[in-house]
């Protein structure tokens, strides 16, 4: 948005602007804020509360059979990925702390998908939003597999998520490789 794009080229005092963004109730901003606050865990939640609600908005709009719009889904996904690959820098690759925050991302972007599933795997109006999941996980897992040994992501994987139905998980896979 351009609020971040502003406050990236101009200098404010953090904490009056971030005082000024919860007023305004600018998510987006805050979460970029808290960032440079340094409350990398506080950012992640506030930019997984914007995807989320626009989630919400595209669910809404599909139940009230009205245009809908994916695209903006992936903003904030990939903004937090920024944030995790900022406070990856100078650290090893694969730090615990690091490898925390990546999979926060994708354990909440899992939760919402295995939250819809049933409803988006049901109905032909979904399949936008499908896309755009498999997109945003894909992009996770290509930031991800950037930042951590791929190793460990599997070991996570395979200890968190082996009961998926392993054809949703080939579906997500065959889309990054495509991508």
């Amino acid at each position: 948005s351009k609020l971040i794009k502003d406050l990236q080229i101009y200098e404010h005092p953090i904490q009056e602007t971030l005082e000024i963004c919860r007023e305004y109730k600018a998510v987006e901003a805050e979460a970029y804020l808290l960032d440079r606050a340094g409350d990398v865990e506080q950012s992640l939640e506030k930019f997984m509360e914007v995807f989320n609600k626009r989630l919400n908005s595209c669910l809404d709009k599909i139940d009230n059979e009205e245009q809908f719009d994916t695209s903006k889904l992936s903003r904030p996904i990939k903004l937090a990925c920024d944030v995790c690959i900022r406070n990856s820098k100078g650290k090893e690759k694969g730090d615990p702390q690091t490898t925390d925050y990546w999979f926060f991302i994708f354990e909440k972007v899992m939760e919402s998908y295995s939250k819809y599933i049933l409803k988006i795997r049901k109905e032909t109006t979904y399949s936008e939003l499908v896309k755009a999941y498999q997109q945003i996980i894909g992009l996770i897992f290509n930031k991800m597999a950037q930042n951590i040994e791929l190793i460990q992501i599997l070991d996570r994987l395979k200890d968190k998520y082996c009961s998926l139905i392993s054809t949703q998980l080939k579906n997500t896979f065959e889309y990054m490789i495509e991508v």
